[in-house]
């Protein structure tokens, strides 16, 4: 299934298995705690003088956190990014 990712005006598009809306936001609960939590080391922290301080991140992290933690065999995929336009009767999902 198809599912927007919407960050404030802009979104990507990604591909992941079919799942309910409710597990979809379970998927995104999950994946902002996993992503905010402090000890685990990924490459979208924002770090200011050797400290963990924000984050900076597109879809592609929820596509990389999907296939470690939820699926195998890269199931879930980027189809599309920056967009401006987009089908409004798919999913979304919005940081």
């Amino acid at each position: 299934m198809k599912v927007v990712i919407q960050f404030d005006i802009g979104a990507d598009i990604i591909e992941i298995p079919e799942v309910s809306e409710k597990t979809l936001k379970e998927y995104q609960n999950r994946f902002l705690a996993w992503l905010s939590d402090k000890s685990n080391d990924h490459e979208y922290w924002v770090i200011i003088d050797d400290e963990k301080y924000g984050l900076s991140y597109r879809s592609c992290a929820l596509v990389e956190w999907l296939n470690q933690f939820v699926y195998d065999n890269d199931e879930a995929v980027l189809l599309d990014q920056g967009l401006y336009e987009w089908d409004t009767t798919l999913p979304r999902l919005f940081f």
